[in-house]
């Protein structure tokens, strides 16, 4: 099966440039400025802070999960089996 497709290779572009026109430049128009008013600003009220609690302790690494020595075990469980099936 051969596919077969017609190419067209192309050296130059020339594009048309477009010629700029000329833009009505918009004149500045004068509006009045407000006058900034004064605004209260809230007084922050004093909140009570909470005491911390104490911070759990971690446990000891014995537990469930997987340690280093299982993760090498594995590796190379994973060599040998690649290794065998070749």
């Amino acid at each position: 099966n051969t596919d077969i497709i017609e190419v067209e290779i192309v050296q130059n572009v020339q594009t048309a440039t477009p010629e700029p026109t000329e833009t009505a430049e918009p004149t500045p128009t004068e509006t009045a400025t407000p006058e900034p008013t004064a605004t209260a600003t809230p007084e922050p009220t004093p909140t009570e802070t909470m005491e911390p609690t104490d911070t759990p302790t971690p446990t000891s690494s014995g537990g469930p999960g997987f340690g280093a020595i299982v993760a090498v075990i594995a590796l190379l469980a994973a060599a040998l089996l690649a290794t065998r099936r070749d």
